[in-house]
């Protein structure tokens, strides 16, 4: 697999089945831009799935996750690494095995369902195969280390995703997991029902989100601009999200893009102020009648001590609903403990720092279809 380039902190993943397998494979024929992938259906009894060949394609610049800002210190952003000169030309061999459901036969499943369904015990079967040959996972984040920066893999590495993270994986795949001490990567999502009115919303955040947010209301003051923004306004953001970062993560380019964005509709940018000083922004992007949790950035040392996201993206949350968004997706999840899911303790922080403002979780890529049925596509 080659690098290619990576896109904020999305990536397209391709997949495709090494020649001269002796197992079925099919291609799903529905993948939108946001995965390409050649399924391997693996048999009951455990055969060592191919080698794949994955390339990651991304846009030009990485950026960070989400900041959580609570009133208690939190992790600092997460920040993809900047490809090094060889980027490029390097070239990884990685195994991975895709899931969807882990559990057993239900009495009704037809031939789909069985084809998307691996069995607890041939899960658990599949798992000692790897285990007795000397495999040892690794996350997606170590083969995006690995194709950025020639950071190593072990020498038998392999991967394994769960696309759907279904409440089965906790059941049946997690306890498997941690016998043998392996790890897998969760694909889903949280979306926010933007429907029902304002208090249903905010009677479904938590009670530490209430303060949070109410707090901040008196804190700061929090302006919003959506179908125009000037130059010098938008700068603010821009200027701000480089210095929280420690660096400029984006080109130019992509920054006028973004701009621009917000002045056609596409784009919502919130930001609080202490006085004169800008503290913090939340950048969402908006298609339909679904909205995407895209970006966000807070001064250096606020938010250790005051609750600047949970008051920005409040306020987001009212402005999207009032511009006719209906759903509004958070962004990947982790769900599983971060000792099956390889993750790390800061993207714990921000899915429950996410997950506080209601919503629910779903598969993320039947998420992106939700969020724009008419043009087979994410918002993302």
């Amino acid at each position: 697999m080659r690098l290619r380039h990576l896109w904020l902190c999305l990536f397209v993943i391709v997949a495709a089945c090494m020649p001269n397998q002796d197992f079925p494979t099919r291609v799903d024929p529905t993948a939108t831009a946001d995965v390409i992938l050649v399924m391997a259906t693996l048999p009951n009894t455990p055969t060592l799935a191919p080698e794949v060949a994955t390339q990651i394609a991304t846009s030009p610049t990485p950026t960070s996750l989400p900041s959580t800002s609570t009133p208690i210190p939190t992790p600092t952003p997460i920040l993809l690494p900047t490809p090094d000169a060889d980027a490029l030309n390097r070239s990884v061999r990685l195994p991975i095995l895709m899931y969807h459901y882990v559990e057993p036969w239900p009495a009704d499943a037809g031939e789909i369902r069985h084809g998307l369904t691996v069995r607890p015990e041939d899960f658990a079967a599949q798992m000692q195969y790897l285990h007795e040959r000397g495999y040892v996972t690794v996350s997606l984040y170590d083969l995006v280390y690995a194709l950025a920066l020639g950071q190593p893999l072990p020498e038998r590495a392999v991967a394994l995703t769960f696309d759907d993270g279904y409440r089965s994986l906790m059941d049946y795949a997690v306890p498997t997991l941690q016998a043998y001490g392996y790890t897998g990567t969760v694909f889903d999502t949280h979306v926010i029902d933007l429907t029902p009115s304002v208090e249903a919303l905010w009677r479904d955040a938590r009670k530490g989100h209430k303060s949070a947010i109410k707090a901040g209301q008196k804190a700061f003051t929090i302006e919003h601009w959506a179908g125009q923004i000037t130059d010098d306004q938008f700068r603010r953001y821009q200027e701000l999200h480089a210095l929280a970062a420690g660096r400029v993560t984006r080109s130019q380019s992509t920054f006028d893009t973004m701009r621009d964005w917000i002045r056609n509709g596409q784009g919502l940018l919130a930001g609080a102020r202490q006085g004169e000083r800008w503290i913090g922004f939340v950048y969402m992007l908006m298609h339909q009648r679904g909205a995407f949790y895209a970006s966000a950035c807070n001064y250096p040392d606020t938010s250790s001590r005051l609750p600047v996201g949970h008051a920005l993206l409040w306020e987001a949350i009212l402005r999207c609903r009032e511009r006719g968004i209906e759903l509004l997706e958070m962004g990947l999840q982790t769900h599983a403990p971060p000792q099956a899911q390889g993750a790390q303790d800061k993207l714990v922080t921000i899915s429950l720092f996410k997950r506080g403002f209601g919503g629910f979780a779903m598969p993320r890529y039947h998420a992106h279809l939700e969020l724009a049925p008419s043009s087979g596509a994410g918002v993302a």
